[in-house]
């Protein structure tokens, strides 16, 4: 999922849309809020909230194959289903795994929890 920092002075919507454009190429509506999430790393004191979108594709590009991430760390971009999310060792956060994202839009964002990472 991508995903990363805001710049400074960047509103949350405007980020997911340049991060979902950085690692993916995909050009990105962002919608309503689906869930926020937090993590927690004790040995390096290091805490995150995370603010999940629904999102749609704003056109029809398909990408070409050479397409690469310009910072280095997205190796792979494809869609998921729930069942490929649920057979990943890692997801972020875990509760992605329970498809509650398939559902529809809610009306209010859903409080998906702290998780504790080492």
């Amino acid at each position: 999922m991508p995903g990363g920092r805001s710049d400074y002075g960047e509103d949350i919507r405007a980020c997911a849309r340049r991060e979902a454009w950085e690692e993916t190429g995909l050009h990105i509506e962002i919608e309503e809020i689906f869930a926020i999430s937090e993590f927690y790393y004790p040995a390096r004191d290091f805490h995150v909230v995370q603010t999940l979108f629904y999102a749609r594709l704003s056109d029809d590009v398909i990408l070409p194959p050479s397409w690469t991430d310009r910072g280095g760390m997205v190796q792979e971009r494809r869609f998921f289903s729930l069942a490929e999310v649920r057979q990943l060792d890692e997801v972020s956060p875990v509760s992605l795994k329970d498809g509650h994202w398939l559902t529809g839009m809610p009306c209010d964002p859903l409080y998906l929890g702290m998780e504790t990472k080492e």
